[in-house]
């Protein structure tokens, strides 16, 4: 299936995530690159009898404030897979690492120090509870 492939790709156990860089100028012809390799995947996907939810899909595009800022969203093609429209997002979590599509680590930042703040706030209560038994 690889081989039909136009764009990189990355393998991750059941995790498949394929990409393409672009100018902003030319992010329209991206997107359909794009589509074109989600559309091969989903009939090799279909020729082995493999189910592909596209509703799991996530698609993003990354770039600095500035040019992020320059795309006009509504003037794109989707990104479509399996019969569905995936959203632009702002934010994916990929391996667990939430990323902004202006390249912020604020999102990942506010996760761990969420995550880690209810962790040191439960601290207390678990030594107590321990001193007691």
């Amino acid at each position: 299936m690889t081989d039909h492939l136009s764009l990189p790709f990355h393998l991750y156990a059941d995790d498949f995530q394929i990409y393409v860089s672009a100018l902003v100028a030319d992010v329209s012809e991206a997107v359909e690159q794009l589509n074109a390799d989600l559309s091969a995947i989903c009939g090799w996907s279909k020729s082995y009898g493999l189910l592909v939810n596209g509703s799991k899909s996530q698609a993003i595009i990354f770039g600095n404030p500035r040019q992020i800022a320059e795309i006009n969203f509504s003037d794109i093609p989707p990104v479509t897979f399996a019969g569905s429209v995936l959203p632009y997002n702002r934010t994916v979590k990929n391996l667990g690492i939430l990323m902004e599509s202006n390249l912020s680590w604020r999102p990942q930042i506010a996760h761990i120090s969420q995550k880690e703040g209810f962790r040191c706030f439960c601290i207390p209560e678990m030594v107590e509870e321990f001193l007691t038994c």
